[in-house]
């Protein structure tokens, strides 16, 4: 007979998701995506009743503002951001005539990347996930970050800053755009945070891999991922196979699970031990699974023929608790999972 250790302890849960007020769903299960697509209207349908938000929120973040945050899809490489925006970026808050009042003030820096989006748009968590997110590591405090898609740095900034103020050792910004990259760099310089913050440019899993093999990082405590959608699942399971997913430890948040949408993530994070069991059957994964996932998400970043580094095998018998938590104010969505246990 399977059994399951240890059991979550109610403390485990971020008060964030747990309190009654955001109306917090709890996925028993998970949903069969059978469109090709996660279109947002059709996640409000009864064929989806799991992917459905939690319509009202007393949550400070998840209520209304004037403040509409709207995620883009990701580019293709050398496509929609031939305008060189990133630069524009960069000129325009070094520029600022009181930059000494900037400098140390992460806050005064992503207000600026804020106020400079509304002429670009950007793809950052935005200020409403954001706050969201920040409360969680405030609550959890985790010794290590970790994210997966740093892009110019507004989420090293804004999650730097709270995994320090919450008495955190190091977060981790792995993104494999090196121009990205040294943006990223002197935002965090001016921003205070570049002795804390550590980006690693090149591939999510080679950097997984590496970093966890140095032995810099024991565990995983807190894992955001943003970056190339068909790598969400992999990456994951990589981190899995690795030893480094701690039940009543780490917690997974992934952004973007709406809009472009990611069901296969969806799908597994949400998934009983025994439909992985079964899964993992098939052997290790060699392929990125790319379905219901948009074409033009596809073929960002690594591109459309883009395979993992490694055999991913993961570990199907974690136990997860998941949840999507949607901010009424924008049409994306975060996945909240925490790890609960091992089914033996």
């Amino acid at each position: 007979m399977s059994s399951i250790r240890p059991r979550i302890r109610p403390s485990l849960i971020p008060s964030a998701i747990r309190r009654g007020g955001s109306r917090a769903l709890k996925f028993a299960g998970y949903p069969r995506f059978e469109s090709p697509s996660l279109h947002p209207n059709l996640v409000t349908t009864a064929k989806y009743p799991l992917i459905r938000f939690l319509s009202t929120s007393r949550h400070p973040s998840l209520t209304m503002s004037d403040n509409t945050y709207v995620a883009p899809l990701h580019p293709r490489p050398g496509g929609s951001r031939e305008d060189g925006r990133e630069f524009k970026l960069l000129h325009f808050i070094y520029d600022q005539p009181n930059r000494d009042e900037i400098q140390g003030n992460p806050q005064k820096v992503l207000d600026l990347i804020d106020e400079f989006a509304q002429t670009y748009h950007f793809m950052n968590i935005g200020p409403d996930k954001g706050k969201f997110i920040t409360e969680i590591i405030a609550e959890r405090k985790p010794e290590v970050m970790i994210e997966l898609g740093g892009y110019v740095g507004y989420s090293a900034i804004l999650f730097g800053d709270a995994v320090r103020r919450a008495g955190g050792k190091r977060y981790y910004s792995l993104e494999l755009n090196p121009e990205y990259a040294a943006i990223a760099n002197m935002l965090l310089d001016l921003a205070g945070l570049r002795d804390f913050v550590r980006i690693i440019v090149g591939r999510s899993d080679l950097s997984l891999h590496k970093l966890f093999n140095s032995g810099e990082v024991k565990q995983v405590d807190v894992l955001f991922i943003d970056h190339y959608k068909p790598a969400y699942t992999t990456d994951l399971k990589l981190c899995e196979q690795l030893g480094k997913i701690v039940p009543e430890v780490s917690v997974v948040i992934a952004d973007n699970v709406l809009y472009p949408g990611n069901p296969p993530y969806l799908e597994y994070v949400r998934s009983t031990v025994e439909q992985k069991r079964e899964a993992a059957k098939k052997g290790p994964e060699r392929t990125y699974n790319k379905e219901g996932i948009p074409d033009r998400t596809v073929q960002s970043f690594l591109g459309a023929d883009a395979t993992p580094q490694f055999d991913i095998i993961g570990n199907p018998n974690l136990v997860y608790e998941s949840k999507l938590v949607k901010p009424e104010t924008i049409r994306d969505a975060i996945e909240v999972t925490l790890c609960v246990g091992v089914q033996e």
